[in-house]
């Protein structure tokens, strides 16, 4: 079985670290896999890539790659324009010398099914290889609801050419109700995986001594919330002076939360402590985790929090961590961007270990609940059904 992914970048982020988790599962059961970014340029791959995982990046947005599509994607585009409104056409007239090497790339890595991550990226997928006799399988990483399109011409656009895709998967029930009528047959829940911490690197955090810190982990930007989690701490900081918060990741929203911290005092005890491709050695040195979202998809920070044992805070968002967090038992929900909730949960959590063991304790079962053995026949089994029947034999 030929495996190809698309997504934009292999850098930080948790479609790229579930599309990393995917390839290398299934390289080390002797499947060639191809990742093939569009737009990586020369930077290393954010996450571990076993040896025999090839990436190759078709760099889509360079000037020099771009040609008129040849007669057969050109037909196919024609078909897809003849249907769509006049704002989408625009759009596809947009990418129209972007596609054919798209295309080609493609035809040249071999795939018998590709597996399309992002939905800017997918839709270019779909244009430039809907017609071909390989199935395409869009995966949605975040709550479809929220989706920040371009324009309603895009999301109008996503909808029509998702129509084309072999299915597409969702992370969640709610996520999968977003998409009604004859896209509703296409879709699968299929969750993330969670990646068990190596035990000789990492004990579980429960088990370890501890120092005193909360810990954050996501893209610096404003889905992510941690502007709320800020305020938050920002509220009971003076009746717990001992302990700091520590935001790991990257983006573009440092400069306004460090003068964030600074405009709320708090500076002292915030680090922003960048990226960390060891997720789980990171996590395990800490406290309590908390996910401060506007929404989700399947977070997989919150899933390796828990994996490390560590006490976890959430909000409540739309989807992702309630499907994740068994409120009170292995963790806590909160209200959806309640900056008073979050405070008042995290506050109770510091100034009480024996419960951040309990729930941390508990938590660990996420490796079991989630793990490769149970989420990965889910992906195996769509991917075979959707191959033409006469592909591949011995998969």
């Amino acid at each position: 079985m030929r495996i190809v992914f698309t997504l934009p970048t292999l850098y930080p982020g948790g479609a790229e670290r579930t599309v990393s988790n995917l390839a290398n599962y299934w390289a080390d059961r002797g499947w060639p896999v191809t990742i093939m970014t569009l737009n990586h340029q020369n930077r290393p791959a954010a996450f571990p890539l076993y040896p025999n995982v090839t990436h190759r990046d078709i760099a889509y947005h360079e000037s020099l790659n771009r040609r008129p599509p040849e007669r057969e994607l050109e037909t196919c585009l024609k078909r897809i324009i003849e249907s769509s409104s006049g704002p989408e056409q625009a759009l596809i007239r947009a990418e129209w010398n972007k596609l054919q090497p798209l295309r080609d790339a493609m035809i040249r890595a071999g795939a018998d099914a590709i597996l399309c991550f992002e939905s800017a990226s997918a839709m270019r997928v779909l244009m430039a290889c809907g017609d071909l006799d390989v199935p395409i399988i869009v995966s949605e990483r975040s709550d479809p609801h929220h989706l920040l399109m371009k324009n309603d011409a895009w999301t109008a656009l996503r909808r029509r050419l998702y129509l084309k895709a072999a299915a597409v998967v969702t992370l969640t029930e709610e996520g999968r109700q977003y998409f009604s009528g004859p896209l509703e047959k296409k879709c699968r829940v299929i969750p993330n995986f969670v990646v068990k911490p190596d035990p000789r690197q990492n004990a579980p955090a429960y088990a370890r001594m501890r120092q005193r810190t909360v810990v954050a982990m996501g893209r610096l930007e404003y889905v992510k919330g941690f502007d709320l989690l800020l305020g938050a701490f920002a509220l009971i900081a003076s009746r717990h002076p001992e302990w700091s918060l520590h935001i790991w990741g990257a983006g573009g929203a440092l400069a306004e939360l460090s003068a964030q911290a600074s405009q709320l005092g708090i500076q002292h005890r915030v680090t922003f402590a960048g990226f960390t491709s060891s997720p789980h050695q990171s996590l395990s040195e800490a406290d309590l985790f908390v996910l401060s979202s506007r929404y989700e998809g399947f977070p997989n920070a919150l899933c390796e929090a828990m994996a490390c044992g560590l006490a976890v805070v959430s909000f409540d968002c739309p989807s992702g961590p309630r499907n994740i967090i068994r409120n009170g038992v292995d963790g806590m929900l909160v209200p959806a961007l309640s900056v008073e909730a979050l405070a008042e949960a995290m506050g109770s959590l510091m100034a009480d270990e024996a419960q951040r063991r309990t729930l941390g304790s508990r938590a660990a079962e996420i490796v079991q609940r989630f793990s490769p053995e149970k989420i990965m026949p889910m992906w195996e089994e769509l991917v075979l059904s959707r191959l033409p029947q006469n592909t591949c034999e011995s998969c």
